[in-house]
C-alpha cells in the first residue's frame, strides 16, 4: 500500500508503508524531510520520483473529477424527476379526493335506486295481480274445452251436447251464454272450444262431473272422433295461462309433483298425501322452497 502526502504547492514527499517498517537504515541516516525509502534511493539516486506518480494521480483524479461531474448531472436529473412526481402527486391529491367524494354520493344513490327500483318491482307485481284477477272474474262462468278436434261446418252445440252425455250432465240451450273456439298459441294443437254458461254454479257442475270421469277421450264423446285426450277446465285468461305455466317450472326445479288452478285459483303440493299451499302472487312463486 502507498500513501502520498501532497504539499499545498509542491509534492515531493513520497512514503512507502512497507519501507517505513523495515528500512531501518534510512531512518537512522536521513532527516525526516530528506528521508527516502530504499527502493526510490536505489532507483533514482539523484532526483526524487514525483513526476510519474503526481501524473498518474492527477489522471485518476480527472476521471474521478468526470465521474462526479455525471454523478451530479444524474442527481440533478433524479433530483428534477423526482420534484416533478411530487408536484404531479400533490396535484392529484384534491381530484382523488373530488373522485372519492363524487363515489360516495354515486353509491349512496345506488342505494336509494336499489330501494326504489324494488318498491316499483313489488308495485308491478301488485297491479299484474291485481289485472289477473280483474281477467278472470269476467272468466267465472267460462270453461274451456280443449283435444276435441275441428271440421269446417260443426256445430259448437251439439258437440257440447255430446260431451255432456258422456259426463252425466244434462244440458240445455238456456244454459249457455256463448260458445265458441278459440286459436291455440300452437298451430300443432287443435283450437279449444270456450263455453259461458248463464250462471257459475252450471259451470261447476261441468267441472266436478268431468273430475269424475276422469280419463276422457275425444272418441268417448263421438265415435267418429280419434282416440286422442279430452280436457275441461277453467278459461283462464291469458295472463293467468303465463303464471300457471310459471308456477308448474318452479314446482318442476323444487322437486313439488303437483301444480293446478281451480275457480282462477293456483294450488301447489309437494308430494300425495301432503297439503296443499295456495299461491296468489308471484312474489309467492319466488318464495317456494
Amino acid at each position: 500500500m502507498e500513501v502520498r502526502l501532497y504539499a499545498p504547492v509542491v509534492v515531493r514527499l513520497v512514503f512507502h508503508i512497507k519501507c517505513i517498517k523495515t528500512d531501518l537504515e534510512g531512518r537512522k541516516t536521513r532527516s525526516y524531510k530528506d528521508w527516502k525509502c530504499k527502493i526510490c534511493r536505489s532507483s533514482q539516486p539523484d532526483q526524487p520520483n514525483v513526476s510519474n506518480d503526481l501524473n498518474i494521480d492527477t489522471d485518476c483524479l480527472i476521471k474521478i473529477s468526470e465521474e462526479l461531474a455525471n454523478l451530479r448531472k444524474e442527481m440533478s436529473k433524479l433530483r428534477a424527476s423526482v420534484e416533478f412526481m411530487s408536484d404531479k402527486t400533490d396535484s392529484t391529491i384534491p381530484i382523488m379526493k373530488e373522485i372519492k367524494n363524487e363515489l360516495a354520493l354515486v353509491r349512496k344513490e345506488n342505494e336509494q335506486l336499489k330501494v326504489i327500483n324494488k318498491s316499483l318491482t313489488s308495485d308491478v307485481y301488485e297491479l299484474q295481480d291485481r289485472v289477473r284477477s280483474l281477467e278472470q272474474y269476467t272468466r267465472k262462468n267460462n270453461i274451456e274445452i280443449s283435444g276435441l278436434p275441428s271440421s269446417p261446418n260443426e256445430n259448437i252445440l251439439d258437440i257440447l251436447k255430446d260431451v255432456s252425455q258422456t259426463i252425466g250432465v244434462e244440458l240445455e240451450d238456456s244454459h249457455i251464454s256463448a260458445s265458441h273456439r278459440i286459436p291455440s298459441y300452437s298451430r300443432q294443437r287443435t283450437p279449444s272450444i270456450i263455453v259461458q254458461f248463464q250462471r257459475k254454479a252450471l259451470k261447476d257442475t261441468w267441472i266436478t262431473k268431468y273430475r269424475e270421469k276422469r280419463n276422457l277421450s275425444a272418441k268417448q264423446v263421438n265415435k267418429t272422433f280419434p282416440d286422442q285426450r279430452v280436457f275441461i277446465s277453467d278459461h283462464l285468461s291469458p295472463e293467468n295461462k303465463r303464471f300457471l305455466s310459471k308456477l308448474k317450472i318452479k314446482c318442476k326445479d323444487i322437486g313439488y309433483k303437483f301444480a293446478w288452478s281451480r275457480d282462477g285459483k293456483f294450488f301447489v303440493r309437494k308430494n300425495e298425501g301432503e297439503k296443499c299451499q295456495k299461491i296468489v302472487t308471484n312474489d309467492d312463486i319466488e318464495k317456494l322452497k
